[in-house]
């Protein structure tokens, strides 16, 4: 009688493991998508984000946030109730796919600020600072390239000015950030 009831709870418990939903982990990349807002938003949010070795995912508007421990349904829902909470979206729609097989194996580059789609850019050997904000889409109407910041992996900072031709050579490595600021008063 004890076998039975052993083997029975062995198949229910493997039953159970095996309909609990996956959670997202670091260094993974995760597909999020996003309606019930306006297009230009689902545009710039809808993408594919990776989550950082620290388990965070950085969105637009929202910043970052924990991802890593968390199932797919529950970052959905804690995404949109942040939206919704500091007043950006009224009654966002988020969905979120983890996509376990595809993690982090790229190089990247990340770029934000006053660009025109912020985030992880592909990095490949010898590549610059301008062809790193072009893979961005560029500057945005209030981006001031005259003022780039170029921080490194390691920390530092370094401020660019794009405007002047010789410095869109200036080589830009794995994991280096740039920070595009906005525009001052000046238009500078």
């Amino acid at each position: 009688m004890n076998l039975k009831f052993l083997f029975l709870l062995a198949v229910l418990f493997s039953v159970l493991c095996g309909q609990m939903p996956a959670q997202i982990r670091a260094n993974e990349l995760i597909q999020i998508t996003i309606g019930g807002v306006p297009l230009e938003d689902q545009q710039q949010i809808s993408n594919t984000y990776p989550v950082s070795s620290g388990g965070t995912i950085n969105l637009p508007y929202i910043g970052v946030i924990q991802a890593a421990g968390m199932s797919p349904m529950a970052l959905s829902q804690r995404i949109g109730a942040i939206y919704k909470a500091k007043e950006i979206f009224t009654n966002p729609a988020v969905n979120v796919t983890a996509n376990t097989d595809a993690r982090l194996r790229e190089k990247k580059v990340h770029v934000g600020g006053y660009v025109r789609r912020p985030g992880p850019v592909p990095y490949t050997e010898g590549m610059t600072i301008w062809q790193a904000l072009q893979a961005a889409g560029g500057e945005n109407e209030f981006g001031a390239i005259n003022r780039l910041e170029l921080f490194s992996a390691s920390g530092k900072r370094r401020v660019v000015n794009l405007r002047e031709d010789t410095n869109k050579h200036v080589r830009v490595n794995e994991n280096d950030s740039i920070n595009v600021p906005q525009k001052n008063m000046w238009g500078q």
